[in-house]
């Protein structure tokens, strides 16, 4: 505080206690020796200083005592004086007279505090000039913006991603569905093994999803608030390209794919006269792929988790005579081989029942013959 601030409400505590003493002298004798002010030779008699340090330092944040604002300087400390009486006071009720009044401020653009309390019951020093210390703490809080991009680092539009989970390093978490600027704590104080000190909040990411796939590794990537006003994340998108063959002779077939997302929903892409298609950006996870205008349709369950080229098999109608055909042909043959085994059955228990009628029986012998 410069000398003539501080002169001027030295003189004006002065004038106060005089006109004080003028308009009942008489009643404050009564009740004891008057307090002795502020002369000339001794500015500071009877008055203490009140300081407020910002933590972590905060200027221009404005206080108040007892309706008397001042305000933090360069280096987040305000300074004023008050009376010994007004020392008790904010020893004994601190927040019935010492305020803080603008609790949120945002002091530099994008950079505001949120004032989040005071450190213990403060603390009393003397000196020529005795004074009351009080900090006040606060979370300081960063504008920041979220940008997404492939791992090849090309843009993605903010619009594609439904939603997007925090975690701060303080354990709060955070989902958000909209990602333009948003205020988030990027430092604060807390107490620690040397006492009251100012910690760094990180970020990490929980998941980002999109078409309802996951699009990132958890807590993968990670940032500072305090360092990083945009933060850019990479989203596992792949161009993926699907390529049909006949299942039979392997030739390229088809005219389309339809594709089911994992959220469920689908979309078809028509295919090239090579029976390919390239899908742009698809989120990583699990799909279901039906071919169209092949043959009979079934899906295929595949999972994509990079840009490797995924090959379908699609069954024509040729494919599928082919496999009805062959099928009866089994089936005929199955059965024409059943009656041959039956005829064979049936033959040889013929010539068992033959060959049974026809054994002689021993003759029997008369008793004494030799």
């Amino acid at each position: 505080m410069t000398r003539r601030p501080l002169a001027r409400i030295v003189v004006a505590l002065a004038l106060g206690a005089g006109l004080a003493g003028l308009l009942g002298g008489p009643a404050a004798g009564a009740a004891g020796p008057a307090v002795p002010g502020p002369t000339a030779k001794h500015p500071f008699q009877g008055l203490r200083r009140l300081t407020v340090a910002t933590i972590p330092p905060v200027p221009g944040m404005r206080f108040a005592v007892d309706g008397t604002e001042f305000v933090a300087d360069s280096h987040g400390v305000a300074s004023t004086v008050i009376t010994k009486a007004q020392r008790e006071a904010v020893r004994n009720a601190r927040d019935q007279h010492l305020s803080v009044v603008t609790p949120v401020s945002e002091y530099e653009p994008g950079v505001r505090a949120h004032f989040s309390g005071w450190s213990g019951k403060g603390q009393y020093r003397g000196g020529p000039v005795p004074e009351e210390y009080q900090r006040a703490t606060f979370n300081i809080e960063y504008l920041t913006s979220f940008s997404f991009a492939t791992p090849d680092g090309s843009k993605v539009a903010s619009r594609t991603v439904d939603t997007m989970r925090l975690r701060s390093s303080t354990g709060s978490r955070m989902l958000l569905h909209r990602f333009g600027p948003v205020w988030l704590t990027g430092s604060l104080a807390a107490t620690g093994h040397n006492g009251l000190q100012v910690r760094g909040v990180s970020y990490a990411v929980d998941d980002v999803v999109t078409q309802g796939a996951t699009v990132v590794h958890r807590a993968q990537e990670r940032f500072f608030p305090s360092r990083q006003k945009t933060v850019t994340i990479p989203l596992l998108l792949f161009d993926v390209q699907f390529v049909v063959h006949d299942a039979f002779f392997g030739s390229a077939t088809g005219s389309a794919i339809n594709l089911e997302f994992p959220d469920g929903t689908a979309r078809r892409f028509p295919l090239d006269r090579h029976g390919a298609v390239t899908v742009p950006r698809l989120p990583r996870g699990s799909y279901q792929a039906r071919v169209v205008g092949a043959g009979p349709g079934f899906s295929q369950k595949l999972t994509v988790s990079n840009g490797a080229p995924v090959a379908l098999d699609a069954l024509t109608w040729l494919d599928t005579a082919l496999l009805v055909g062959f099928v009866l042909l089994v089936l005929v043959a199955l059965l024409l081989a059943g009656r041959s085994l039956r005829r064979r059955s049936r033959r040889r228990g013929t010539l068992d029942l033959v060959d049974a009628e026809h054994v002689e029986e021993p003759e029997p012998q008369m008793a004494g013959s030799r």
